[in-house]
């Protein structure tokens, strides 16, 4: 269990948008533009990649890398010395109280699922239950 408590607002608004269904699930990144077989694109996140949208994170400042697997993905380095500037505008305290300890390490664990140790996906739905039970 967390020691640390997010912003009520914040809170709130990152368990409606991972329990609306309006983010597509994907997994080992924060976005990803996927092409499907039609040829229509789409962006599925991982939990954390939500909550970088709902804090308006600056994706143009982030890593943008368009040859893995072929499609254009979005993440960010593993240490704040790496991280560029830009990415963190407007990002509020919710973040650094989330990114404190091991929290995002757990969340990306229950979001990637067999990506990190064999481990079983975790949905949206079942994340933001345990967000909302610990954070």
């Amino acid at each position: 269990m967390a020691d640390f408590k997010l912003e009520p607002s914040f809170k709130a608004k990152w368990l409606e948008a991972l329990r609306s269904g309006n983010y597509e699930q994907g997994h080992g990144f924060l976005k990803v533009e996927k092409e499907d077989s039609d040829g229509d694109k789409h962006l599925q996140y991982c939990c954390i990649g939500v909550a970088c949208e709902i804090l308006e994170a600056n994706w143009e400042d982030s890593h943008l890398d368009e040859d893995w697997e072929g499609d254009p993905h979005w993440f960010i380095w593993g240490s704040d010395e790496m991280t560029p500037d830009g990415f963190w505008k407007g990002i509020t305290s919710s973040w650094s109280l989330l990114a404190e300890g091991d929290a995002t390490m757990q969340l990306s664990k229950m979001n990637d699922g067999n990506l990190h140790e064999g481990l079983n996906s975790q949905t949206f739905s079942e994340i933001a239950d345990y967000i909302e039970e610990n954070y």
